[in-house]
């Protein structure tokens, strides 16, 4: 095999050893065939704030070849070698990076998405720079006294991703990888789990621990297991994980703030934890100022750790920033704008929210990169003084969304509580149990969507009239009519136009204006000649208080 083969297996090399040869001959005739690494470039480089020398090595200096050093690092022993056995043979950077990764701990990095990852005990898997790799290895190749460039680190680094890489990509994010690694023989699996989250102390199977929990029976075994670095996520739940932890505060505030839709509440932060988004469903927090809106969504998004995105709705036409609604368990908005809002199109907005509620795959976008189709996993959540008012008329938006009503304001009363938010973050434990419930609750029904209250079924049919001027116009301006004279309806059109431009509303074109309302009033509509003029006749209607139109 030639060096560049090797180089195409990233830097590693299974080789059957005859039996008779030791390892120090192997690694003698790979040496001789140009299979080892080669000293850094010549030049001189600038010193930059690393603490890597920037060495210039000797114009006749050669690579060192110790065998028992390049031994340690390949990994191999001379009786296995002799026994004809098959054993890993690196390069000498290979074999480097090997000896750090060894040294720092076999599952301390991987490298995912196209970033470096690192864990320990205290804060589980947290993202590291490039700039903060090259220095961990200075400092093991200072420790171990090897001589350190920035080249070599970089070499180093680079090599080391054959032992870590988890071959993702964001087109296939997932919540939760089981990692199996071996670095004797260089390899790394990584297993999806989706429907796994990750707390301060266990990993979850969501479903099985949310249908246990709401019946009240065991948690069954294979669905809780201890965090270690053999379970990567990228959203630690920054809590600990018990069955039997209770949230009297929280309860109290949702009671107070939300009676009547905190059923809808339990389900949308059970929805949270996962991205199970077969229900369909988005969700608005409406209600006056002062009423605990801003302090329920923080707690959602403390509870969703770092898997949290925030695009505001006036940003969902935009072309690079659907993005991370792929790659993120929930989208929180705390204020949200209206629809008509941002660049693009308004029907390209509403078409990516109806997606992101059915978590549909639509073609997304990054600077620098090539679009690709990804799923939107994101819950989106919004929260608003004022109900949205939207432009779809087929009332598609407004069955997926789920309207929680916080009607009682808190702010300057008595029952306004200083630090709340801090409060109640002393509880996440007892919390995540409460929304794990309220999860089970919704798969152990059988129903095909989120709970609705009477008060937010009534909520959206005001929002769906809001949305739709020629419903209020109907409503507000015209009755029933028995007059058999036939009217233009280009005179019923202009009264809509005036109410609409009266009450800021964005009226419809005219045909599809006048057939929404002659299908609401259940009124006649015929083309007819009168006077030698042909035009559309409406029957039947006329404004509120006079004789006709």
């Amino acid at each position: 095999m030639h060096a560049k083969d090797l180089e195409n297996n990233q830097n590693r090399l299974f080789v059957e050893v005859p039996a008779g040869m030791d390892t120090a001959e192997v690694l003698e005739v790979f040496s001789r065939i140009g299979m080892t690494d080669q000293k850094a470039g010549k030049g001189n480089r600038k010193r930059n704030a690393d603490p890597v020398e920037n060495e210039k090595p000797e114009a006749n200096e050669k690579p060192a070849m110790k065998e028992t050093a390049q031994d340690e690092k390949s990994g191999t022993d001379e009786k296995s070698a002799r026994d004809g056995k098959l054993v890993p043979v690196f390069t000498q950077e290979a074999g480097k990076a090997y000896d750090f990764l060894r040294r720092a701990g076999e599952g301390r990095f991987v490298y995912h998405c196209g970033s470096w990852w690192s864990f320990d005990e205290k804060n589980g898997w947290k993202a590291v720079s490039d700039r903060d790799m090259n220095f961990q290895i200075a400092v093991h190749l200072r420790t171990v006294k090897d001589k350190c460039t920035e080249k070599t680190a970089q070499d180093i680094l680079f090599s080391a991703n054959s032992f870590c890489n988890l071959h993702t990509s964001e087109a296939t994010f997932e919540q939760t990888y089981f990692i199996e690694q071996d670095l004797e023989k260089g390899e790394i699996r990584a297993e999806h789990r989706p429907g796994w989250i990750v707390c301060e102390d266990k990993a979850l199977d969501v479903k099985k621990t949310a249908k246990a929990l709401f019946l009240g029976e065991g948690i069954p075994e294979d669905a809780v297991i201890p965090r270690t670095s053999k379970v990567f996520t990228q959203g630690l739940v920054p809590c600990s994980f018990d069955p039997d932890a209770k949230c009297p505060e929280w309860e109290n505030f949702v009671a107070q703030a939300c009676p009547q839709d905190w059923p809808t509440l339990q389900e949308m932060f059970g929805l949270s934890l996962t991205c199970d988004r077969s229900f369909n469903a988005f969700f608005v927090i409406h209600g006056p100022s002062g009423t605990g809106k801003s302090t329920c969504l923080n707690i959602l998004q403390k509870l969703n750790g770092g898997t949290v995105s925030q695009v505001s709705l006036g940003r969902f036409g935009e072309r690079f920033f659907i993005w991370p609604l792929t790659q993120n368990r929930v989208n929180i908005v705390h204020d949200m704008d209206s629809i008509y809002e941002g660049d693009g199109s308004v029907s390209l907005r509403e078409a990516v929210l109806k997606s992101a509620a059915s978590g549909e795959s639509i073609e997304v976008e990054r600077k620098h990169r090539q679009a690709q189709r990804e799923y939107l996993r994101a819950l989106c959540v919004f929260g608003t003084n004022q109900l949205p008012r939207f432009a779809d008329k087929s009332n598609a938006i407004c069955q997926r969304m789920r309207i929680i009503e916080f009607p009682n304001p808190f702010r300057d009363t008595e029952k306004q509580i200083r630090n709340l938010t801090g409060i109640l973050e002393t509880e996440l434990s007892g919390i995540l149990v409460w929304a794990l419930k309220g999860y089970g609750e919704l798969l152990c029904s059988g129903r095909n969507a989120v709970w609705e209250s009477e008060s937010s079924g009534n909520a959206k049919i005001d929002a769906i009239k809001d949305s739709r001027p020629e419903i209020l116009f109907c409503d507000e301006m015209l009755e029933k009519n028995d007059f058999p004279k036939w009217i233009p309806s280009l005179n019923i059109y202009k009264a809509y136009e005036k109410y609409c431009l009266e009450r800021g509303y964005k009226p419809a074109g005219m045909s599809k204006a006048v057939t929404a309302i002659v299908e609401y009033m259940q009124a006649e509509k015929k083309r007819v000649t009168f006077s030698g003029k042909t035009f559309m006749g409406i029957r039947g209607l006329k404004l509120i208080g006079e004789e006709e139109f």
